[in-house]
């Protein structure tokens, strides 16, 4: 059994909602019945009409396998999931910008303090999905005195 059917919050102004479903619903041709995070998604949207509250329509993200929520990129495809996995964490493209960042900025002697501190940020950013990683950066916090 499930923790929950459907998993979901609001962070700041962005409501998200995700459920697991089966792996033959993650195809793009699948024309069953909406999943439950779908119906969630459908009746908040239509509170929000009946209380004109204002959203965001073009940032919807609709029955995506491919997506980020919260900041976390989560894959859901099904050439993935039907390996057993549900990757969630970092988004790629902010992983292999910051390995290529931390690489080039290796090769010198020195970083500015603010391209230090950036780097550091996003690296502890991303390193928060998997906290064991984290002790790894320690050492990158003592470079600028507090």
């Amino acid at each position: 059994m499930r923790p929950a059917d459907v998993y979901q919050g609001l962070v700041i102004d962005d409501f998200f909602c995700i459920a697991p479903v089966p792996l033959a619903e993650l195809s793009h041709g699948y024309c069953g019945p909406p999943s439950a995070a779908r119906r969630v998604f459908d009746k908040a949207k239509k509170v929000y009409a009946e209380v004109r509250l204002a959203g965001s329509n073009a940032k919807d993200v609709i029955d995506e396998t491919l997506t980020t929520v919260v900041g976390a990129e989560v894959d859901s495809r099904a050439k993935v999931v039907s390996k057993g996995i549900l990757p969630v964490g970092a988004p790629a493209a902010k992983r292999l910008s910051l390995s290529w960042i931390a690489a080039c900025a290796s090769r010198y002697g020195w970083t500015s303090d603010s391209l230090h501190a950036s780097l550091v940020g996003g690296l502890t950013s991303a390193f928060c999905f998997r906290r064991c990683s984290m002790s790894i950066l320690n050492e990158l916090y003592k470079v600028i005195p507090a």
